[in-house]
């Protein structure tokens, strides 16, 4: 299985085309769940994008993973980053109308189980401190040893 070397840097030009090959070749083979958030996290704790600053208590740049029942009965798992890249937005924009997200979801059968669990956080250190909490969570704990039945990765606005 590859580990994925990320860049420290791309700029918003850089980054959705960078985060559209990352995901093809990690979904493009059989890969445990596990695998596939292993990876998200590391992207989002390795590689900046510039203008998205994450200190200083901005949050332009954040990351979320959820799972939830969807469809009726269908069980995902989404990963998801959002970028508010501050710095490069025109003067008369506001802050949400050009974030936009890096998606990967994971799709699983049936449920019955009509909860859910999400965790946002705009840190690095947040996701240090947290993720593993989240990770054990039987909802989730279950499914990152499975493959998944589907997955599917995009990039769209979030303003």
């Amino acid at each position: 299985m590859t580990t994925y070397n990320h860049p420290s840097e791309l700029t918003t030009e850089e980054v959705v085309p960078y985060f559209l090959r990352f995901a093809r070749e990690l979904l493009s083979q059989p890969v445990s769940s596990r695998k596939v958030v292993e990876e998200f996290v590391q992207f989002y704790r390795s590689c900046r994008v510039v203008g998205a600053p994450i200190e200083d208590g901005y949050d332009a740049d954040t990351f979320c993973i959820e799972w939830c029942r969807v469809d009726l009965k269908e069980q995902q798992i989404s990963i998801r980053r959002t970028v508010h890249a501050v710095d490069a937005l025109p003067e008369y924009s506001e802050f949400d109308d050009d974030a936009f997200e890096m998606v990967i979801t994971l799709s699983f059968g049936p449920t019955d189980d009509e909860a859910s669990c999400a965790l946002e956080v705009s840190t690095i250190e947040e996701l240090d401190s947290e993720l593993e909490t989240l990770l054990k969570n039987s909802l989730i704990a279950k499914l990152l040893e499975e493959t998944p039945a589907d997955t599917s990765a995009f990039v769209g606005g979030a303003g």
